[in-house]
């Protein structure tokens, strides 16, 4: 099993991990836990890494935790923009969709509600007042002299 496909495999259960409405989720320690976990466990001489190898280890793992995810995201939203019929593109699916079909239901996005208003508000054209001109703006005197003529 290929080490990105394993990684996927191991998160999956911990669902703490990547769903934000788990009650989990908000707790670091738990989170960082869960990446300790994991890190053993791809890691078998996890235990002989120095602090400085360990950290890096740790942050490579959900360096590549976080590409796979938002490569996925991009997938779903190709895949979501792509037409039906003979003339749409071709479409390349991502290599590890179906490893993480999981997260489907967590990145769709969800349709939102406005407050806007579909039609435009009519405007009264009676209750629309006009300033009255000064009599010596530019703009009366130049009414004054194109009446004139």
């Amino acid at each position: 099993m290929a080490r990105t496909e394993h990684l996927i495999s191991l998160v999956r259960p911990r669902t703490y991990l990547y769903t934000p409405s788990d009650p989990q989720h908000k707790d670091r320690r738990k989170r960082d836990q869960g990446w300790l976990e994991i890190a053993k466990e791809l890691y078998p001489q996890w235990d002989i890494f120095s602090k400085k190898q360990a950290d890096l280890k740790l942050k490579a793992l959900q360096t590549r935790w976080r590409s796979a995810n938002d490569s996925f995201n991009s997938h779903l939203k190709k895949e979501r923009s792509m037409r039906s019929g003979s003339a749409a593109m071709s479409f390349t699916p991502y290599s590890y969709a179906k490893n993480l079909d999981f997260l489907r239901p967590i990145l769709e996005m969800r349709s939102t509600d406005t407050c806007w208003d579909d039609e435009p508000a009519e405007e009264d054209s009676s209750a629309q007042t006009q300033e009255p001109t000064n009599p010596g703006s530019p703009n009366q005197q130049m009414a004054e002299i194109a009446g004139e003529e």
